[in-house]
């Protein structure tokens, strides 16, 4: 998670090397140069079916150049509460922390969700600006209200291309969103990033600005297709777990500089700073840490290699295993395949001497990584960063760093905790059963 490139030099570089990623910006070229967006006029022959999850037939509506949208689904209050119930306990199965409590605050859904796809016009700054088409999912609730809060969710860490909002029978954390706040009256949003979804580009992971883009330009469509319904919104809040946190944080300090109001905001499990976060992923590394981390390592370095620093996964990683991160990266294999074939711990899988370079920080990858903070900034919005004891994840430690900047600048945020045996998932789970109520009290007429 680095800055822009810095040379066209670099840029052509990666063209070079990553032959997907030059016939995606052949295509972008195209797309740039001419009126309209092939991309979108296919789509308005050929609906898309199955892959995305988008009812066979349905037909998509396009809002001028830039946005189209594609209703995907229905989710009554049957399969609502089915999310609040056996779903919620299936996804909670490998856990230890104590959620049935917490399943008790969460009110029962009151309205049907309708689920839409929206396809949008974005960019990858980290690529000097390169257009690309997103995808994300803009889930409304089944009341007549024509004014309604609106909540953009910033998901977190997927290792398959359609695990995302967009593609929500995969993507269970983005189906609690939706039992929880969009069945009690809010618009729900969530963009499935740059590289992950409708879109064809190297995964974004490794690429924060890029992340930001996305959820901004997802807002703007989102709004685009309410305005097309004769809906608008009242109330804006940004919520995100795991590096979906951390994104939000990086969306709200956007916002708040583009003089965009946002009510309220507030994270689950927030990596908030990644520098950190890498380095003692590699250099002290926990019995309790979990075992897919060497798969988020491994696909951050590959994402840095590919939009901002050409050459660092071959510095950077072992030589046994630079081909498997490749195939992991550009999902050619699957986590199970990936997992099998890497050691159990980060800094196993790194070249001693790119190790060495993290005791000091030196080097333009960690200077990069520093840069990448999100935290050190004086919010205005008022903040909760909700985090767990835990952890598996997130060290506390990290997850806390926005309310001690805040204490220091004069910041509303607040660091809370879900409890001494709460987990990475268990401090989601607590956020959505605390968040509701406290984004009631900014709102003068609860949602309907």
């Amino acid at each position: 998670m680095v800055s822009n490139y810095t040379t066209h030099n670099q840029l052509l570089t990666v063209i070079m090397r990553n032959t997907s990623f030059l016939r995606f910006l052949i295509c972008s070229a195209k797309q740039f140069w001419t009126a309209s967006h092939l991309g979108v006029a296919l789509l308005l022959v050929s609906p898309m079916v199955s892959a995305q999850g988008v009812v066979s037939g349905s037909p998509v509506v396009r809002l001028g150049e830039q946005v189209s949208y594609q209703y995907l689904a229905t989710y009554d209050v049957a399969k609502l509460r089915g999310v609040l119930g056996s779903g919620l306990d299936q996804f909670m199965a490998s856990s230890a922390y104590p959620y049935q409590a917490l399943r008790a605050r969460m009110k029962p859904p009151r309205y049907a969700v309708h689920l839409y796809k929206v396809t949008y016009d974005s960019k990858i700054p980290e690529a000097g600006g390169i257009p690309v088409r997103g995808s994300g999912l803009l889930a409304l609730p089944a009341t007549d209200a024509l004014l309604l809060p609106l909540v953009s969710y910033q998901h977190g860490t997927v290792f398959e291309r359609d695990s995302v909002p967009a593609s929500v029978a995969n993507s269970f954390e983005t189906q609690l969103m939706l039992a929880v706040f969009a069945s009690q009256g809010y618009a729900v949003i969530a963009s499935d990033y740059l590289g992950l979804g409708d879109s064809t580009v190297p995964n974004t992971y490794g690429a924060p600005q890029a992340s930001v883009q996305a959820s901004l330009d997802m807002l703007q469509a989102s709004r685009a297709v309410l305005t097309s319904k004769g809906r608008s919104v009242s109330h804006l809040f940004v919520h995100g777990w795991s590096q979906g946190g951390y994104n939000t944080l990086a969306l709200l300090r956007s916002l708040e500089m583009k003089g965009e109001k946002v009510a309220a905001a507030s994270t689950a499990a927030a990596p908030t700073d990644v520098r950190l976060w890498v380095d003692r992923l590699m250099n002290n590394p926990q019995a309790s840490d979990a075992p897919w981390l060497v798969a988020a390592g491994s696909n951050l370095l590959m994402a840095v290699d590919t939009y901002s620093l050409p050459g660092l996964a071959e510095r950077a990683i072992r030589p046994e295993f630079r081909e498997l991160a490749r195939k992991f990266y550009a999902f050619e294999i699957g986590f199970a395949e990936f997992f099998s074939k890497v050691p159990d711990q980060f800094k196993d899988y790194l070249q001693p001497e790119f190790l060495a370079n993290a005791n000091f920080g030196e080097g333009d990858f960690w200077k990069g990584l520093d840069r990448s903070e999100n935290y050190r900034w004086r919010v205005s919005t008022p903040l909760r960063n909700y985090y767990g004891e835990a952890d598996e994840v997130v060290p506390t430690a990290i997850a806390r760093l926005p309310e001690q900047v805040g204490q220091i600048l004069g910041s509303q945020t607040q660091a809370i905790s879900a409890g001494p045996k709460s987990d990475h998932r268990g401090a989601y789970l607590y956020s959505l059963a605390h968040v509701p109520a406290w984004y009631a009290s900014f709102m003068p007429v609860k949602p309907r």
